[in-house]
C-alpha cells in the first residue's frame, strides 16, 4: 500500500511543512538528559529536483549544540557557494491532511543565517529524499504530491 502526500505551490514553487529534530540516536541523548527536551522546529521546505541533497538555515539549528559532521561547500541560485556544515536531521514531511513520511536519519547541509534572504522556506528537500518517491506536479492546479 503507497502513501502520499499532497502540498501546494506557493509563489511559483513547490513548498511543504517540515518538521526538523535531532537524528533519533540524538533524540534519545536530549531526552535523557536535563531539561529532557526534544528541540523541533517546523517551516517551509522547497522540494528542488535540482538539489543533490537536502539544505537548512543554520540559524534554526545551531543552538542544539549537535556535532557537526563534515564542512559542506552548497551551490545555489542566490549565492555562488556557501559553506556550511552537516548534521545527522531526522525530517517529517508534513501535509495539510495530517499525512507525514518520516526520515529519521539525513545528512542535511546547513548555509549560513539568512542565506534564503526574502523567502518563505527555510530549507530544501533534495534529491537524497525526492528519488524515494513519486513526484507528481500539477502545475494547473497548483499542486503537487509525492507517493511512496
Amino acid at each position: 500500500m503507497s502513501s502520499r502526500l499532497s502540498f501546494q505551490i506557493v509563489q511559483d514553487r513547490p513548498l511543504i511543512e517540515v518538521e526538523v529534530k535531532p537524528s533519533l540516536v540524538f533524540q534519545q541523548v536530549f531526552a535523557n538528559n536535563a531539561p529532557h527536551l526534544v528541540p523541533s522546529t517546523k517551516q517551509l521546505f522547497l522540494v528542488d529536483t535540482g538539489a543533490t541533497f537536502c539544505v537548512i538555515d543554520e540559524g534554526l539549528v545551531a543552538n542544539w549544540r549537535l556535532p557537526k559532521n563534515n564542512p559542506v561547500i552548497v551551490g545555489s541560485g542566490t549565492q555562488i557557494s556557501a559553506a556550511g556544515w552537516r548534521y545527522d536531521l531526522s525530517l517529517k514531511l508534513q501535509d495539510s491532511q495530517g499525512g507525514s513520511w518520516i526520515h529519521s536519519l539525513v545528512p542535511v547541509a546547513t548555509v549560513k543565517p539568512g542565506h534564503f534572504g526574502a523567502e518563505v522556506f527555510a530549507g530544501i528537500i533534495g534529491m537524497d529524499i525526492i528519488k524515494q518517491a513519486v513526484f507528481h506536479l500539477d502545475g494547473p492546479s497548483g499542486s503537487c504530491s509525492l507517493t511512496w
